[in-house]
């Protein structure tokens, strides 16, 4: 482990600044680096233990070779130029270009020069291609094969999401807001919930190591790729926009797990949360029925999770019409009286 103030810190950080990037390949050891910014200030800094592979493997292979022609690897050293240059530029694609007729190509950004062959080479990552310096020379096709995390890796970030190597569970504001930042995902909205429900997170307002691990082990995010869980947590979100069943598991699960405990028969202060949930799904009546909820003394103890249920498939069922409702559909009174002031006051 390099500690904040130890070896690699200044280069990790000079690498951030210059890149943009949440993520670098820094110092001999290829240490990946994860960084948390309040405005300008680098408030934060981790940097697991280099694993005993590459983060990605890279091969070569002429562009002329038939199909099923073997990938050659690159010598470790060049696979190391090749990352490093890889994880510092903001594209995904694995990918070289063409050198102009007769020259070699110029450096840019996203390419890296590798004496092969006795020849000074580029490779570009953004074309597929590595080429020589003469236009007599094999032009080569250029892969990045991932090789995947190790159990070490993450269990070195798992230590940083927990606190230490010796937590276990996460139970605190101030512990959920350093999962939140070292992920790169929002805190203060549904994206949240959504991670700790694809998480399993079982007990009520906490999440545990192991549950943690399946975001890893089991979803598949990785942690060497930039953004990599905001990006998960954002297909997700769009999942449950288009997958009713699965939405409503996650919207009982955002009540079960903001109870104060197992037990607990109402949940307290959750309107924001009500309202950002059944906001997304824009339906016809939400405006009006959080009108009414805000106005409803009966609320002021905390909402059931007959209710929380109910009313999402009342404004999924019912129109502005009324049409649809039917007093003998055993509806909670908050929603029989609901819809007694609408009748009152038509829209």
């Amino acid at each position: 482990m390099i500690e904040r103030g130890g070896s690699g810190e200044e280069e990790a950080e000079a690498c951030f600044r210059k890149q943009t990037q949440r993520f670098v390949v820094v110092g001999k050891e290829k240490q990946h680096a994860f960084f948390f910014f309040e405005t300008t200030k680098c408030v934060d800094i981790y940097i697991c233990r280099a694993c005993e592979n590459m983060p990605g493997k890279w091969e070569y292979q002429d562009e002329k070779s038939k199909a099923g022609a073997p990938w050659l690897s690159f010598a470790p050293t060049d696979n190391s130029r090749l990352e490093s240059a890889f994880l510092a530029t903001t594209t995904t694609t694995t990918t070289t270009t063409r050198a102009a007729a007769g020259k070699a190509a110029a450096p840019t950004a996203g390419s890296v020069t590798l004496d092969f062959s006795g020849k000074t080479f580029t490779v570009d990552l953004a074309k597929k291609r590595m080429t020589g310096p003469s236009k007599s020379d094999t032009t080569f096709v250029v892969r990045r094969c991932d090789v995947g995390q190790s159990t070490a890796e993450i269990d070195d970030l798992l230590n940083q999401l927990c606190g230490g190597p010796g937590i276990n569970r996460l139970m605190t504001g101030e512990d959920f807001a350093r999962v939140f930042r070292i992920l790169g995902v929002n805190g203060d909205g549904v994206d949240a919930f959504v991670l700790f429900f694809k998480a399993g997170a079982a007990t009520p307002q906490s999440i545990d190591r192991e549950e943690l691990r399946t975001l890893f082990t089991v979803h598949g995010i990785n942690l060497r790729e930039p953004k990599a869980a905001a990006r998960q947590v954002a297909t997700w979100n769009a999942q449950l926009m288009t997958d009713t069943t699965e939405f409503n598991k996650f919207y009982d699960f955002v009540w079960l797990w903001n109870r104060a405990s197992p037990t607990a028969a109402i949940v307290c202060d959750i309107t924001d949360i009500w309202k950002m949930l059944l906001g997304g799904l824009k339906l016809s009546l939400t405006a009006k029925w959080f009108e009414f909820v805000a106005s409803h003394a009966k609320l002021s103890g905390g909402v059931t999770r007959d209710l929380w249920n109910s009313s999402l498939r009342f404004l999924r069922k019912v129109s502005p019409s009324l049409v649809e409702y039917d007093e003998d559909d055993c509806w909670p009174l908050m929603i029989d009286e609901f819809v007694t002031k609408l009748k009152a006051s038509p829209l």
